[in-house]
C-alpha cells in the first residue's frame, strides 16, 4: 500500500510521530511518503494524494485538528474514495466533527498497531466505514511500534526547521523524545485527556540511535520534546550522559516541570555540564488562584525559587505562559508582566506568550470540574473547542488589541522593548499606572532560544490555520 502520511503542524521540528509511523508502515511492508505541509514551500497535499491508497493525517495539536478539517473535506471532493485515518492526541475529538465516510480511523495515544492493522485491512480490501470511523484511544494496552531506524530523509533538510539561536549564530536543531505522555493531570493540558497519568518510555538505544542519525545530518542541538523531560530522570540523565558521551559538543534542551526542577535541584549542575541550553517550563500564570484551577502543582513563590535555581548552574529557564483565562482578573495581568520583569525574564519569554488565550478542546479535563464547566459553551464556529468569555470585558478586548498589534512590533522592536509597549499598554486599558523599569541588563543579555517560538494550550490565531508555513518562515504572523 501507498500511504501518504500527512503532518499538518509540529511547533517548527521535524514530526517525529510521523516519522516513526513511516518507519513502522515501511518494516510492514507498505511504501510512506511524508508530507510536512507546515514546511512545503510549494505545491499543496492535495496534489501529493494523487497515486496513493491511502491518507494518515497527524494531529498532535489543535492548531492540526483545525487545519485536517478543511483538508479531508477537500480530500474527500477530490478524492471521493481514498481512506483517511487520523492519529495524534487530537485524533479522537475529531468524532465531535462530521466527517466524510472515508475517515476510517481516529486514533489517540500508543495506537501505532491499530493504524498498521487499519492499513493491512486497506490491503486486503477493507474499506467499510459505515456507521461513522472507529475510534480508538490507549495507553496502557499497546506499546507504539518502534522502528529500528527513522527514515529522516522523507523530510526537508534540518535546515528548513527551528535552529537554536546562541550568541547571535543558529545552530542546526534536531527533535526527538525520551518518552511520551504524562505523570501528571494539569487540567488545561491535552496530554492527561489521553494518556491519563501515564507514561511510555523510548528505548535508550533508540532515542541514541536517532540522535547519531540527526548529528550525522549537522544537528548541533537537540530539542527532547517530551511533556516533561523528568517525568523520568533516571532514564532521562542516562540518555543524556551516553549522548554526551558521543557528541560531547552537542547542546540540548528540554521541557521540565517547577516541581521537577525543584525536586531534582541536586541533578541541574549535571544538566548543565552535559550541555543544557535552556530549560522550558511551564509556569503558565502569577496568581495563585489560576495556577490552582489549571492545577500546576505549583506557586508564584516557586517559579522565582526555579528561576534562580537554574541560573545558579548557569541554566536559563524559558516560561511558557497562559496570560489570558476565565479566572485572570485585571491585577493578575498587571502581576504577570511586573513578575517577568522582576525575575529578569524579558529576554527569556516570547513575546507572543503575553497573548495567549486558555483553549478548552473537547475532552479537557477543565470539563470535568462542574463548576468551571459552567464557564464553557460549544464554540459556534469550530466543532472541537468551547468557548468562553472573561467577566472582565476589557480582558478579552486587551487580548485581541495585543495580538492584532504584535506582529508589526515584532517587525521592528527588540524583544525588551516589545515588552515595554505590552506592559505600558495594559496599564493603560486596565487603569493602573505603569511603573519605570530599568531595561539596561535587558539589552545587554542574548538567552538561548529557539527560532520558532515554543507554545501550546493556545486558541489558534485565523493565520495558524490557514497558512501554517507563512506562520513558520515569519513568527510575526501569529
Amino acid at each position: 500500500m501507498k500511504v501518504l502520511v500527512a503532518s499538518l503542524y509540529e511547533l517548527g521540528h521535524q514530526p517525529l510521530s510521523s516519522l516513526s509511523l513511516a518507519g513502522a508502515l515501511a518494516e510492514r511492508g507498505h511504501d510512506p511518503e511524508i508530507f510536512d505541509y507546515d514546511r512545503a514551500d510549494s505545491g499543496d497535499v492535495l496534489s501529493a494524494l494523487h497515486g496513493h491508497d491511502a491518507l494518515v493525517i497527524s494531529v498532535p495539536m489543535h492548531t492540526a485538528s483545525a487545519i485536517a478539517l478543511g483538508l479531508i473535506q477537500s480530500a474527500y471532493a477530490q478524492h471521493p474514495e481514498l481512506p483517511v485515518a487520523l492519529f495524534g492526541l487530537y485524533a479522537a475529538n475529531l468524532a465531535q466533527a462530521e466527517l466524510p465516510p472515508t475517515v476510517g480511523l481516529l486514533a489517540s495515544g500508543e495506537t501505532t498497531s491499530d493504524v498498521l492493522d487499519w492499513i493491512d485491512g486497506l490491503g486486503k480490501g477493507d474499506t467499510k466505514t459505515s456507521g461513522g470511523p472507529k475510534a480508538v484511544t490507549r495507553t496502557r494496552e499497546k506499546f507504539a511500534v518502534e522502528p529500528s531506524t527513522l527514515n529522516r530523509s522523507l523530510l526537508p533538510p534540518l535546515s528548513a526547521y527551528a535552529k537554536l539561536s546562541i550568541g547571535g549564530v543558529e545552530r542546526l536543531t534536531g527533535y526527538t523524545e525520551a518518552s511520551r505522555g504524562c505523570m501528571h493531570s494539569c487540567s488545561h493540558c491535552p496530554v492527561p485527556t489521553v494518556y491519563r497519568g501515564r507514561i511510555r518510555i523510548n528505548t535508550p538505544e533508540w532515542v541514541l540511535a536517532d540522535i547519531d542519525q540527526l548529528v550525522a545530518m549537522g544537528a548541533a542541538h537537540i530539542t527532547f520534546g517530551d511533556p516533561d523531560f523528568f517525568n523520568a530522570p533516571v532514564h532521562s540523565m542516562r540518555i543524556l550522559r551516553a549522548m554526551h558521551a558521543a557528541h560531547p559538543d552537542l547542546t540540548f534542551d528540554a521541557t521540565i516541570k517547577v516541581e521537577h526542577l525543584l525536586e531534582h535541584r541536586d541533578i541541574l549542575p549535571e544538566l548543565a555540564e552535559l550541555g543544557c541550553a535552556f530549560v522550558v517550563s511551564a509556569f503558565e500564570h502569577t496568581s495563585e488562584q489560576v495556577l490552582e484551577k489549571l492545577r500546576k502543582g505549583h506557586t508564584r513563590g516557586q517559579m522565582a525559587e526555579a528561576v534562580r535555581a537554574c541560573r545558579e548552574v548557569g541554566i536559563e529557564l524559558r516560561p511558557s505562559l497562559l496570560p489570558f483565562t476565565p479566572w485572570t482578573a485585571p491585577a493578575d495581568l498587571v502581576g504577570l508582566f511586573e513578575f517577568v520583569h522582576d525575575q529578569q525574564l524579558i529576554g527569556n519569554v516570547d513575546p507572543i506568550q503575553f497573548t495567549i488565550r486558555l483553549l478548552v478542546p473537547a475532552g479537557s479535563l477543565l470539563l470535568e470540574d462542574p463548576q468551571a464547566r459552567e464557564l464553557f459553551a460549544r464554540s459556534k464556529g469550530d466543532p472541537l473547542s468551547y468557548a468562553w468569555e472573561s467577566p472582565w470585558p476589557e480582558l478579552d478586548a486587551l487580548q485581541r488589541e495585543l495580538a492584532d498589534r504584535l506582529p508589526g512590533w515584532l517587525e521592528f522592536l527588540e524583544t525588551w522593548e516589545i515588552f515595554d509597549k505590552m506592559y505600558r499598554l495594559v496599564c493603560s486599558r486596565l487603569g493602573f499606572v505603569a511603573k519605570e523599569f530599568d531595561y539596561s541588563m535587558e539589552r545587554a543579555r542574548t538567552v538561548p532560544k529557539l527560532t520558532e517560538s515554543w507554545f501550546c494550550c493556545a486558541e489558534p490565531a485565523e493565520t495558524m490555520i490557514i497558512a501554517p508555513v507563512h506562520l513558520s518562515r515569519r513568527p510575526a504572523a501569529l
